[in-house]
């Protein structure tokens, strides 16, 4: 996506998307997959513009989890629960790599 962006004097820090005034800022996005009722974006900035995936992700009605400048509330919420889930996946993974005899390399080995 392709929108410029420029500070939102009046609700400083945040940025906004302006045609007219704005700088250019580039990000690449794709559909990462659905995990637990949430879509995963995968997001690549091709300029560094001040919150320009959090505003770009908001400009496509996706706000980004957890986000407490731009996430609207349900969004906001919607952390907890991500948080959650994942406590509780990745118990589960090392939970069945236990079962299985499974450990997880050492930092040392395999590095040459």
């Amino acid at each position: 996506m392709n929108l410029p962006l420029i500070v939102d004097w009046p609700n400083r820090p945040k940025q906004k998307i302006c045609f007219e005034e704005g700088r250019p800022a580039v990000t690449l996005w794709r559909n990462g997959g659905i995990e637990g009722g949430f879509t995963r974006m995968l997001l690549t900035p091709i300029t560094g513009r001040s919150h320009q995936l959090r505003v770009h992700m908001l400009s496509l009605g996706h706000p980004i989890i957890g986000d407490s400048l731009y996430a609207h509330e349900a969004a906001r919420k919607a952390s907890r629960v991500w948080r959650c889930m994942r406590r509780c996946w990745n118990s589960r993974i090392r939970s069945r790599a236990s079962a299985c005899g499974s450990r997880r390399p050492r930092r040392s080995e395999g590095q040459g």
